[in-house]
């Protein structure tokens, strides 16, 4: 048991095994917390859809906070947030996709928008439709969603072609 190449061959497989464990248990557990499994339910985006994005934002800094709770699960840097006419997407990167499908919350689908600001950087704060969890952006994505929103309520506000 001295020999340190048995050692070896034990610990390497086990401590692989046992990290990836690990890793699984947390990104199930930050989904939960944070809502995005919640989000999930409701707003997974369809397979096979094709993305076009008006701004893409691929290091973008959100945060999700779950109702009332102030357990938030912070994915800034790890997740792309992409800016559509069909929507808001969201997703995070690969290896830190387990329990986090990605997502597609329709236009129409988001219950309000609540613009401030936090030190030097824009945030907004999305509240969707028939779930406890809000989502924040800061700077670059936040500008976009306020920029969309408002051409779409532009948008809705003028009289239909006869």
């Amino acid at each position: 048991m001295n020999d340190p190449q048995t050692f070896l061959l034990w610990f390497l497989p086990v401590f692989v095994v046992s990290f990836a464990v690990l890793w699984m248990f947390i990104s199930a557990l930050l989904a939960e917390i944070g809502g995005w499994s919640q989000l999930g339910r409701l707003y997974a985006e369809p397979a096979g859809m094709v993305r076009a994005p008006l701004a893409s934002f691929g290091m973008a800094s959100l945060d999700l906070r779950r109702g009332r709770l102030s357990l938030p699960a912070n994915y800034s840097n790890c997740a792309i947030v992409e800016v559509a006419q069909a929507g808001l997407h969201l997703r995070t990167w690969r290896p830190f996709r387990f329990r986090h499908a990605p997502l597609l919350i329709p236009w129409n689908q988001i219950e309000r928008l609540e613009a401030g600001n936090f030190l030097f950087w824009r945030t907004m704060m999305i509240q969707p439709r028939g779930v406890g969890t809000r989502i924040r952006l800061y700077g670059g994505p936040a500008k976009a969603v306020e920029e969309v929103w408002r051409q779409l309520a532009a948008g809705a506000r003028q009289p239909a072609a006869v």
